[in-house]
């Protein structure tokens, strides 16, 4: 009932001007929508996955890239400190295996010129 009271409140002409804007504005909703279905096409065809996958790789390249841009100077210095650790532990490693092959080539010498004798 209080529709009917608002519109009645208006002149034939001041309704007439908002029907045509109400109508105006649903049509240019639907053809909006149109064009945007008309570009896009269906919205249920699948997406293939390479180009997803390789947009996603590069996106993610990029955010590190960017992130070692921004905090990379610490990073980079504290990956360089255990970088060296590990390497200089791996050379002692290797130095104590060649060592302990050295001393087992010794005892095998010992233990083969013992058996000719």
């Amino acid at each position: 009932m209080e529709w009917i009271y608002l519109f009645s409140q208006f002149t034939e002409e001041a309704l007439l001007f908002e029907g045509l804007v109400l109508f105006s504005l649903i049509c240019g909703y639907t053809l909006f929508w149109l064009i945007r279905k008309r570009r896009y096409g269906i919205t249920q065809q699948a997406i293939p996955a390479a180009p997803v996958q390789i947009f996603l790789n590069d996106l993610i390249t990029s955010s590190e890239k960017l992130h070692i841009q921004l905090f990379g100077m610490i990073a980079h210095s504290k990956l360089k400190k255990n970088l060296e650790k590990i390497k200089i532990t791996q050379e002692e490693e290797i130095h104590a295996l060649q060592t302990k092959i050295q001393n087992l080539e010794a005892q095998l010498k010992k233990y083969e010129s013992m058996k000719t004798k």
